[in-house]
């Protein structure tokens, strides 16, 4: 059957599976009747049984499943209820329990079978209060017996909150109870890293490489490929080449980590190298946003525009690259003497990244080059209350202004910007003072930006 193919990916056979289950379904059980905060956990590390002895306990869980079931069966007419209860936890479980090439263990596939483990518990409960009715301290201790329970039950509850209650907490907490475990420390990792804490990032990552325990054999490329993202932050090229060329060694064809290969080449001044990473990311993925992008951005420094702009515009269609895609749609546009579709990809990269203010900048030419000067001022006048109170923020600005790249050009003219700016700070000398000396400045050329 198809689907059997997928024990390739596994660290484990379909006999080893079928060994190690009924020992899953136990520990699922214990979980219920014992469910403290410290044993619940999103990842677990569990050995996989390789014979009927190793372990032990593979025989015994076997033996208690068809005994239950046994069970089940011939006393179905005298215990229906309890019967009942038996066989719909175990065929509940039978499916993610059976051939299916699944991980081994999942909490969460407890959920339904658990709905009528507690049925014969509140039966039996209800009989021994009925049967003790006359017995004022045996309905005390059953009565204290419920209200400790439900308390415990509910401070355990209140306990595994905190575990749950961020994507940090919750993988810190998996890493702990499952040391061994690849993917708490990867997606630890992968946490940090969007925080920008990039060497505990690091550090998790390289926990997840060493981890003995991987529920797929090539798992581990993407901890490969995210290192070489943390080192492509953290300014470390070469390492970040090293993690990109390991990543492709487990997948040839992987286009994220080709796509940002050919864009550290690109960064070197490697046009060719590049351009063929980025080829090949292509080939491999060609729907993929992230590749579009870099395609488009590649070929919008060598001056190719309309070849990069359907690149752009199928990246805008991703969530967290829409910003940045429409910016260079627009500046695109821009170049062309499109304005009207300038200034609505403009809008549209502004309202994505509202701390990002190179899309104003662009914005502001294009009212200018449309001849709206009502417009312009106003653009200049949003963008100095944005930069003209936050020092740090107007000095990248004057850099970015200032700074021509690969595609100069295309890019920011200080000509243009720099009048509307000083025009609409004069304006308001008391506040702009220092600023306006800066500008002034530029405008009169006696000195570069420092």
């Amino acid at each position: 059957m198809s689907f059997l193919n997928d024990y390739e990916e596994r660290p484990f056979t379909l006999s080893q599976r079928l060994l190690t289950q009924p020992r899953v379904v136990l520990f699922y059980l214990s979980l219920i009747f014992y469910p403290l905060p410290g044993r619940l956990s999103i990842a677990h590390s569990y050995d996989i049984s390789t014979s009927l002895f190793s372990p032990v306990s593979t025989l015994f869980a076997i033996l208690s499943i068809v005994g239950a079931v046994v069970f089940a069966v011939l006393f179905s007419r005298r215990h229906r209820i309890l019967s009942f209860c038996i066989l719909f936890f175990l065929v509940n479980h039978l499916l993610e329990s059976s051939v299916f090439p699944l991980e081994l263990v999942f909490e969460h596939r407890n959920y339904i079978p658990s709905m009528v483990v507690f049925l014969p518990l509140a039966m039996g409960i209800c009989l021994l209060i009925g049967r003790y009715e006359n017995a004022p301290g045996m309905k005390s201790i059953l009565a204290a017996f419920i209200v400790l329970s439900l308390v415990g039950l509910g401070h355990a509850t209140y306990l595994r909150n905190f575990a749950w209650k961020s994507e940090q907490t919750l993988w810190a907490d998996a890493s702990m109870k499952a040391p061994d475990q690849f993917r708490p420390h990867h997606n630890l990792g992968v946490y940090y890293q969007h925080q920008g804490r990039l060497q505990e990032a690091v550090a998790e990552f390289e926990k997840a490489l060493k981890s003995k325990e991987v529920n797929r054999r090539t798992e581990k490329v993407v901890t490969y490929y995210h290192l070489g993202r943390v080192y492509y932050q953290l300014g470390d090229f070469h390492k970040a080449k090293g993690f990109y060329e390991q990543a492709l060694q487990m997948d040839a064809n992987l286009p994220p980590a080709l796509a940002d290969l050919a864009a550290l080449y690109g960064a070197e001044g490697d046009a060719g190298t590049a351009w063929g990473y980025l080829a090949r990311a292509y080939r491999a993925d060609p729907g993929s946003p992230y590749v579009n992008f870099n395609m488009g951005l590649h070929l919008m420094k060598q001056r190719e525009m309309d070849r990069a702009e359907p690149h752009f515009v199928i990246a805008s269609e991703s969530e967290t690259l829409k910003g940045s895609a429409h910016l260079y749609l627009g500046m695109i546009y821009k170049q062309r003497k499109q304005l009207g579709r300038a200034e609505m990809a403009l809008k549209r990269s502004a309202a994505s990244n509202p701390r990002d203010v190179t899309p104003c900048l662009h914005l502001l030419e294009v009212y200018h080059e449309a001849g709206l000067e009502e417009m312009t001022l106003k653009e200049g006048e949003i963008l100095s209350e944005r930069i003209g109170r936050d020092d740090n923020l107007f000095r990248q600005t004057m850099d970015l202004i200032m700074t021509k790249g690969s595609a100069g050009d295309v890019l920011l003219s200080a000509d243009i910007i720099i009048p509307v700016l000083y025009q609409v700070m004069a304006k308001r000398e008391d506040v702009f003072e220092k600023q306006l000396i800066y500008l002034k400045k530029v405008l009169d050329k006696d000195s570069k930006i420092e």
